[in-house]
């Protein structure tokens, strides 16, 4: 759930641009693969450019564009989405985390402990 599959991240992009965000462009902030080509090939019909910062990156720059953006989906397990949604939080920003909400209503979710 904390580390989602490209499917994922594209369906939870469009349902968020989808639904009135005002969202004009994407930011990815990473420390591993940035999927500038792939997002920006998935978002191409929504007219919606992706972005990272150029090299050398700079994590600060990052914590900066992200702490303002209106709109921030971060990684669960992330102590860098952590620093985000924290400043995020005390300026009244939303934040949201990938994967959530869950895409299934609660009533299909079933429980399978013993």
């Amino acid at each position: 759930m904390c580390l989602p599959s490209f499917d994922l991240i594209v369906r939870h992009l469009k349902r968020v641009i989808r639904n009135g965000n005002d969202i004009k462009s994407v930011f990815v902030a990473s420390d591993n693969n940035y999927m500038i080509e792939e997002l920006t090939k998935a978002l191409a019909r929504m007219k919606v450019p992706v972005f990272k910062q150029n090299s050398p990156a700079s994590p600060h720059l990052d914590l900066a564009i992200l702490g303002r953006a209106n709109y921030f989906i971060g990684n669960c397990i992330s102590s860098f989405s952590a620093f985000v949604a924290r400043e995020r939080e005390i300026k009244g920003y939303p934040t949201f985390f990938w994967g959530f909400p869950s895409e299934r209503s609660s009533s299909s979710i079933t429980h399978e402990e013993l």
